[in-house]
């Protein structure tokens, strides 16, 4: 694989946030522009999202089926970890479906049936995404 040498500026907070990573993340990366291209390739993933356009090299190139599959594959332990959280958005929480009231025990001859369960049921909250689309433009992180 060829690179190509980039010059990029970063503010105070990512300096301090790669140089943890750089001592935390050793074993795995050689060093800090190792780090930085990684993450590199993973926001430009995530950013591909915003790049849609009728024309053909929407998504960064990518078709939307192949861009769903290769975050997929990025974002699992970024959800894993909001989930062992408890901070997943509630877009993407479970809510726990209504169970029927329960029914007091009656004598029969013949046995007593108890329902199905339900299966969870999904809400989405649009105002969350909403929300979602202004994320970080509130806070510069730099």
């Amino acid at each position: 694989m060829t690179t190509t040498p980039k010059s990029i500026r970063v503010g105070q907070r990512s300096l301090q946030l790669l140089e943890a990573l750089r001592i935390q993340l050793a074993d795995q990366y050689s060093s800090e522009a190792a780090i930085l291209s990684e993450a590199a390739r993973r926001g430009l993933l995530v950013m591909a999202v915003e790049a849609w356009h009728s024309e053909a090299g929407q998504y960064g190139g990518h078709s939307p089926k192949e861009l769903a599959r290769l975050l997929r594959h990025e974002l699992n332990a970024l959800f894993n970890f909001l989930l062992e959280q408890d901070e997943l958005p509630p877009m993407l929480r479970i809510a726990p479906a209504l169970l029927p009231m329960a029914v007091a025990p009656m004598v029969a001859a013949e046995p007593v049936s108890l329902p199905e369960p339900t299966v969870a049921t999904v809400e989405i909250d649009t105002s969350v995404m909403d929300l979602m689309e202004l994320a970080g433009q509130d806070e510069e992180w730099d």
